[in-house]
């Protein structure tokens, strides 16, 4: 069933990029709501590509505003993205920000 009233979405969040870091093969993102917001976000949507530009797939649905991705490949480039939804809808993705994993330690077997 669609309500007949739609209200807005919330605002697109802002990945603190200061916030946001590396380590080994993890990364943690962190992500605000704009000062001016007056929408409040009943959650995010964390989104991470291959590290190949690939495709991106959701890897945090919740109402944290801050996430640490496991089991990244070594040195890689990975382009993250996040947006807020509620139950009216998903708001734009934010900018996306780029994370450079660490080479691996240690002799590489494969």
């Amino acid at each position: 069933g669609s309500s007949g009233s739609s209200g807005p979405v919330p605002a697109t969040p802002i990945l603190q990029l200061e916030e946001c870091c590396t380590h080994n093969n993890s990364a943690t993102l962190s992500w605000k709501q704009p000062p001016l917001s007056t929408v409040p976000a009943d959650g995010y949507i964390l989104e991470l590509d291959d590290g190949n530009g690939g495709q991106f797939r959701e890897v945090y649905v919740g109402k944290e505003t801050m996430c640490t991705v496991d089991g990244l490949h070594f040195n890689s480039t990975y382009n993250a993205r996040v947006k807020a939804f509620n139950k009216t809808g998903v708001s734009p993705y934010s900018k996306t920000l780029v994370l450079q994993t660490s080479e691996g330690s240690g002799p590489s077997s494969g």
